[in-house]
């Protein structure tokens, strides 16, 4: 279950996006899908990648549950949030 971690902001307009760290349910249940939604791109297409070639999409999907937050949060660094 993913809880509230913390608040990053946009750099210019400091409008807040919410943390969370733990399992991402969302992912879990909605895939490469939760990861287009949220404007991830790369994850996105590697999991839909993934789901074609090895087959074992629902376990792909749990694994990158664990981590979907932490690439999230990843995401809005990179993007310049404080």
């Amino acid at each position: 279950m993913a809880t509230f971690s913390h608040k990053l902001y946009h750099p210019t307009n400091q409008n807040p996006e919410d943390i969370y760290k733990g399992f991402s349910w969302g992912t879990f249940f909605f895939g490469a899908f939760w990861f287009a939604y949220k404007g991830l791109w790369i994850p996105a297409i590697l999991l839909f990648v993934s789901y074609f070639f090895m087959g074992a999409g629902l376990f792909v999907q749990f694994i990158i549950a664990f981590f979907a937050w932490g690439i999230h949060e990843k995401h809005f660094l990179s993007k310049g949030y404080l």
